[in-house]
């Protein structure tokens, strides 16, 4: 795995290895909050999203529509690992 085509920061890697723990513990593909969590945010009026295959376009909508239950992203918020400001 790469972080800005470049090995991955111990920091950046800690930080992911807890948001996935999170996730499996609440049965959601890290990509689904990824995604919904850039998503979630009015503010924002564009989301680019790197694809190559069609495949890719498919899990991502999907992603898009996992149910997300707040108790993770209240987790997330209580862990410190997102600012409790974010619009979710």
């Amino acid at each position: 795995a790469r972080y800005f085509y470049k090995k991955i920061p111990n920091d950046i890697k800690e930080k992911y290895i807890k948001i996935n723990q999170i996730c499996n513990k609440y049965n959601v593909p890290v990509a689904a909050a990824a995604l919904q969590f850039s998503y979630s945010n009015k503010l924002i009026s564009s989301m680019l999203i790197g694809i190559d295959r069609i495949n890719q376009i498919k899990k991502n909508i999907l992603y898009l529509k996992h149910p997300i239950p707040k108790d993770l992203w209240n987790e997330l918020i209580e862990k410190k690992i997102i600012d409790q400001r974010c619009p979710l």
